[in-house]
């Protein structure tokens, strides 16, 4: 039959059925886009649709942060990734893109697995799945309703090419230690492996189970360097582990400067501030929940080289702190006053520090009587080579010439840890050496260490940089009231280390704002008749 031979009707039904050059066109772009998605992730991430959690908004990736950008990049060049998070980075819906991604355009049949820090969370992670390819256009090749297609609590699955013989699947897993995974994964994410029950134990369940040529990213915060994530995450960055190591700051997001680190620290709560804004690697892997107490970088953004000395004699009112042990932690004394400069005297000013260690005695203890030799020179004054007149030394020339020439600094407060110091206490309150105040290690420590932690935050704190309060900070964790978000307490990092010095810190800070020094910066010697020089023990 020719064409000539048919009815005009049957003519305008053949030619109705042809594709027309424009949709030919389209048909041509979508294959072509695909094409262009099945060879790089981040072509598909502008199609790719997630709900964003600070806002309830339909987001995509159009457009990537700059750790984002990173991170996509990172994807790319490392198929076995440890990405070490800060908050709020957008680095799970990244990867929750990619486990799609992976199941569409990797190869046939491919198997993609959710692990997260509880069955819940899990499923979690697949409903963001699920989200994003229910979004896809059409001509993705996505059908979730299609005659290949699962779509359960635990499992979503399709064939892109409606072919019986291949079908991808996406599924959630328990986050146990023994975990069963029934098949190969061409693909593996681990969400938050720090606060699964047996980090360790899914690990090993885990990576045994990635086919060969499969991807397998572990994208979680740290919680603490006790914690397995912490020596899976050392083992990659000392290349013992087949992850490579990857951490994008808070700085990586739009808008997050210093100013901006700063102006959370005076608005949200010290959970959030923590959880959300780690600065290095160390930082992330202290984690949300018994933190890092201050990053070492903002530590140091406070030295200020030009503080003036504490020389003695000074008349500017200062507060000591004192934390106290005799074996196993440091003794640390710690002077605080106002901020000297200009237009800073409500601010507090960390002026010196000393702090003896039983390790760097051979008896293994410290002795009590050198602290308090020191500590009554500090308050009395004495000898050159730092005794008092109360405490002399019978094998010190200036001792026993009666060399007491040295003047004491204006301590109008010594605040402590009862627990060691009782006994040297009442001693120096009984001889008028000083005015000696219990620091309470319950509620009161709790603000305190919250309220320096608070200072630190916003900038309003200094100090001169000493390395004995700086090794002390790097040793601390903050330990988050589970009442109080306002409240923390500085506690160790591990048991070997010391933190006595930024405790006592803590304590001498809140006390030297608590009392109006503005009437005592010059001649306190009047106003505390414990000072004067006819005091006994003098």
């Amino acid at each position: 039959m020719t064409a000539a031979s048919l009815s005009p009707s049957l003519l305008r039904q053949f030619a109705e059925a042809l594709p027309s050059s424009s949709q030919l066109h389209v048909a041509e772009e979508h294959r072509l886009e695909r094409d262009a998605c099945q060879q790089s992730f981040e072509h598909f991430l502008p199609y790719w649709r997630f709900v964003n959690r600070e806002t309830g908004a339909i987001c995509s990736f159009t457009e990537l942060w700059e750790g984002q950008r990173e991170f996509v990049e990172r994807m790319r060049s490392d198929p076995w990734l440890f990405a070490l998070k800060a908050g709020k980075l957008g680095f799970t819906e990244l990867e929750c893109a990619y486990d799609a991604w992976v199941a569409r355009f990797t190869h046939a049949n491919a198997r993609v697995g959710l692990f997260s820090k509880d069955q819940k969370a899990s499923r979690s992670l697949l409903q963001y799945v699920r989200f994003g390819l229910q979004r896809l256009p059409a001509w993705m090749g996505v059908d979730l309703v299609g005659p290949h297609a699962s779509d359960t609590l635990d499992q979503v699955s399709f064939s892109p090419v409606n072919d019986a013989d291949d079908v991808r699947t996406i599924v959630s897993y328990p986050a146990t230690g023994t975990i069963a995974i029934d098949q190969s994964l061409s693909h593996a994410h681990i969400d938050e492996l720090s606060h699964v029950l047996d980090p360790e134990g899914l690990w090993n369940s885990v990576a045994t189970t990635v086919a060969p040529g499969g991807t397998c990213h572990v994208v979680t915060r740290g919680a603490g360097e006790d914690i397995y994530t912490a020596r899976l995450w050392h083992e990659a960055v000392s290349g013992a582990s087949r992850l490579k190591p990857f951490f994008a700051p808070y700085t990586r997001r739009p808008g997050r400067d210093r100013g901006w680190y700063e102006e959370q620290g005076a608005t949200l709560s010290l959970t959030d501030v923590r959880h959300f804004a780690p600065e290095t690697a160390e930082d992330a892997l202290a984690g949300d929940e018994g933190t890092e107490y201050i990053p070492l970088g903002l530590w140091d953004s406070l030295i200020v080289p030009d503080l003036p000395e504490l020389v003695p004699g000074s008349r500017e009112a200062v507060v000591l702190g004192v934390d106290a042990a005799v074996t196993r932690d440091s003794f640390a004394v710690v002077a605080v006053t106002r901020d000297p400069r200009a237009g800073r005297h409500n601010e507090p000013a960390i002026r010196a520090v000393k702090v003896w260690h039983p390790r760097d005695l051979a008896s293994g203890r410290i002795d009590y009587e050198a602290c308090e030799r020191f500590i009554r020179y500090l308050c009395r004054g004495g000898c050159p080579a730092f005794h008092p007149r109360s405490m002399p030394l019978s094998d010190c020339q200036w001792c026993q010439e009666g060399d007491f020439t040295v003047p004491g600094f204006n301590v109008v407060q010594i605040t402590y840890d009862p627990y060691q110091l009782e006994d040297m206490s009442q001693r120096l309150t009984r001889e008028y050496i000083a005015c000696m105040e219990e620091f309470d290690q319950g509620r009161e420590r709790l603000e305190a260490d919250g309220l320096l932690f608070t200072l630190a935050m916003s900038g309003r704190l200094s100090h001169t940089g000493n390395a004995e309060l700086r090794a002390s900070v790097a040793g601390a964790r903050a330990k988050l009231s589970k009442d109080e978000d306002s409240k923390l307490r500085i506690v160790k990092r591990s048991a070997d280390r010391s933190i006595d010095a930024i405790v006592a810190a803590s304590m001498a800070v809140k006390r030297c704002l608590d009392l109006n020094l503005q009437g005592v910066l010059f001649g306190a010697q009047a106003a505390h008749p414990w000072l004067k020089a006819s005091a006994p023990g003098s």
